[in-house]
């Protein structure tokens, strides 16, 4: 009797909350609103403590919230500053495959635009 061993790549193994929600989820796999919170709040500035208390959790539930083994609570997310508000939207749609913009970084863009245009022809002119 011949037995052959089956050699098998290593299968990456993912964390998972206790709502089953992926923490860092794989390319083109749903994404983890709470890992994108999180992000969103240390990438625009905000202190762990002041992420917390701004949308009312205990500062020591934070990091539990950030790991995925505790869920953030959706309407929270509206005390945030709007900076972070509108990044974790931006995120968000991202991970949807969607293309979100904001208005005022487009008019203030065309804007500066408008400026070097008008800087160029007086050099030129």
């Amino acid at each position: 009797m011949h037995h052959r061993q089956l050699n098998l790549p290593p299968v990456p193994v993912e964390e998972v909350s206790h709502a089953r929600e992926n923490t860092h989820p794989s390319q083109g796999e749903k994404p983890s609103l709470t890992a994108l919170l999180a992000e969103c709040c240390e990438d625009c500035g905000m202190q762990e403590k002041d992420a917390a208390l701004t949308q009312g959790y205990d500062p020591k539930y934070w990091p539990r919230i950030k790991s995925g083994e505790k869920a953030a609570h959706l309407e929270r997310i509206a005390r945030l500053p709007v900076k972070v508000q509108r990044e974790f939207v931006k995120r968000y749609g991202h991970a949807l495959k969607l293309r979100v913009t904001d208005d005022d970084a487009q008019r203030r863009a065309l804007a500066d635009l408008a400026c070097a245009v008008a800087t160029a022809m007086r050099e030129v002119g």
